[in-house]
């Protein structure tokens, strides 16, 4: 059995993220190389554009996951901060579960692959705050989406449980 996760557990976490991933993302864009980034800028850029895609939702999902998880992975490299990459992959492990909750939309897809090109795009002028600020607002729009496919579920597993009983 698994244990419920609840919109509080979603938002706890999502806050220590936002406080270790805005510090990982202002220490690469100090230490990271610019040119891995403005390459991974390019492929979120046209990862947004070609979503929805030809494939399906599955392949866009996909795609979109390996894709934040290589961002994700340079970024970690690129903060040379062992502690703080350990303290992420906790907390993204934590999340992982969120995210297959979620049931991610196209739409929304494509707006995190923007996200994505925003932060990587900030990493690569060098721009610490800003990157700080786009990881922010990644984390903000993500928590907003999550939370709301969590009442979607409720909603739906109550109306299930109430057409399910007998009429008395």
């Amino acid at each position: 059995a698994v244990a419920p996760i609840s919109p509080e557990d979603v938002t706890a976490l999502t806050e220590l993220r936002e406080g270790l991933d805005t510090q990982a993302a202002r220490l690469a864009a100090l230490r990271g190389d610019p040119e891995i980034f403005a390459s991974l800028a390019e492929e979120c850029a046209a990862l947004a554009a070609a979503l929805p895609g030809p494939h399906g939702p599955g392949a866009d999902r996909e795609a979109t996951y390996h894709l934040a998880a290589r961002l994700d992975s340079a970024i970690d490299v690129a903060a040379a901060s062992p502690a703080l990459t350990a303290s992420l992959a906790q907390v993204r492990l934590r999340l992982a579960r969120v995210r297959r909750l979620a049931q991610d939309r196209p739409a929304r897809l494509a707006e995190a692959a923007e996200e994505h090109r925003q932060i990587a795009e900030s990493i690569a002028w060098r721009d610490p705050e800003m990157a700080a600020n786009s990881v922010r607002l990644h984390l903000h729009r993500s928590l907003r989406h999550a939370l709301s496919r969590l009442a979607e579920q409720d909603a739906h597993h109550d109306h299930t449980v109430t057409s399910e009983k007998e009429p008395a």
